[in-house]
């Protein structure tokens, strides 16, 4: 651990990682993949193991260690727990000496549901009388014997919200380079929001193609809602007590409030404009809320907060918010043991228009050790 922590002092200020927990993790499961690997040589099973070296999800984007951050998805969109691809694609490699040739490369889609069939076909096993066998045999490929199908669609469900990441639920579709997804009740009045992305354009999903491409955009929303009847699967239903707001947020007289593309805007129509939500998990002692926005016009910006035995927005629960690097905006404050029921930010103190990218309320659990306890990722 010592030599990582080293290592990344010599890292520029900006490098997109450098958690050394996060690295003298990767190195120590890097070794006891060696070992594994190593073992199988010695005990001359090498040629008669099919090894898979993959993850369940992406990268965790929303917990702290070492006073950073895990660890940081880039180019892909956001991490575990998030219907994006920085929590929906991993490493997916597959060795076994004089079968599969060694540093050979598949472009085509495959999902943990492809290791069981794999699996069987492997070891020249069937499967249970009757049983429903999810997944396509990769094993063909693996051989080189023939291609993935490239009109392959893959479907990931994922109808939760957990707030440390900042999804919406939703269910998304992948055919070749096209992923389009629903995301329930996201939309004006509670419909589902549909988003259809290239990922060989934009890997970090940030244009919405479903305008210029309807056809397509109905096609792949047709299969995924045959996938969910298939499947039986539960999705969110409308909330009847909803009020509207912008994820969660609420604006006062002095401006006005929109989610237009990929950020939330804030149009100050006069002076002390500001945001508030409620809209999140418990929270308490040592808390940080750091704010990634552009301002129109340079100008201060403010933190209040309300607790349980406060529920007002006073002065003595006001911070002056420092920016802590270019676009970013970072305040630490401490309610104690008295839960944290609200939040205000005042993004400027002059009228003009404030682009906010995300919001993360931060819950620090130790010296350098923290998890996010909601993420609005505009």
């Amino acid at each position: 651990m010592v030599k990582i922590v080293e290592k990344a002092k010599g890292l520029p200020f900006n490098a997109p990682r450098k958690n050394p927990v996060m690295a003298a993790m990767i190195e120590t499961l890097d070794d006891n993949v060696g070992r594994v690997m190593e073992t199988l040589d010695r005990l001359g099973l090498s040629e008669n193991t099919l090894v898979v070296f993959t993850s369940d999800n992406g990268g965790n984007e929303y917990n702290y260690a070492a006073n950073e951050i895990a660890t940081n998805n880039h180019p892909l969109r956001n991490g575990k727990g998030n219907i994006n691809e920085g929590g929906q694609r991993v490493p997916f490699i597959a060795a076994w000496p004089k079968r599969i040739q060694a540093g050979a490369v598949n472009p085509g889609l495959v999902s943990s549901i492809d290791l069981f069939p794999t699996a069987l076909a492997a070891a020249a096993a069937p499967s249970a009388p009757g049983q429903v066998v999810d997944g396509t045999n990769l094993l063909p490929a693996f051989l080189g014997r023939e291609d993935i199908a490239s009109d392959r669609e893959l479907y990931f469900h994922f109808p939760h919200s957990p707030p440390a990441t900042g999804t919406e639920g939703g269910t998304s579709v992948r055919r070749g380079p096209w992923k389009l997804t629903r995301f329930y009740a996201d939309g004006y009045n509670q419909a589902d929001r549909l988003r259809l992305v290239n990922l060989n354009d934009d890997p970090g999903e940030m244009t919405d193609l479903s305008e210029e491409k309807p056809e397509l955009v109905a096609e792949l929303n047709e299969g995924i809602s045959r996938h969910l009847e298939e499947t039986a699967s539960l999705v969110p239903v409308p909330n009847p007590r909803y009020r509207p707001s912008a994820d969660g947020w609420e604006v006062n007289k002095n401006a006005t409030l929109e989610e237009v593309d990929d950020f939330l805007l804030v149009k100050a129509i006069a002076k002390d404009p500001f945001i508030k939500t409620a809209d999140f998990g418990p929270a308490k002692g040592k808390l940080s809320v750091e704010i990634t926005m552009r301002q129109e016009n340079d100008s201060g910006v403010a933190l209040y907060w309300a607790t349980k035995a406060h529920p007002g927005f006073g002065p003595d629960r006001l911070l002056v918010v420092p920016r802590v690097s270019f676009g970013v905006w970072r305040a630490d404050f401490n309610p104690g043991d008295d839960r944290l029921t609200s939040l205000r930010i005042d993004p400027a103190q002059i009228e003009g228009e404030v682009r906010i990218d995300s919001i993360r309320l931060i819950q620090w659990t130790r010296p350098g050790e923290a998890k996010t306890v909601r993420l609005w990722d505009f």
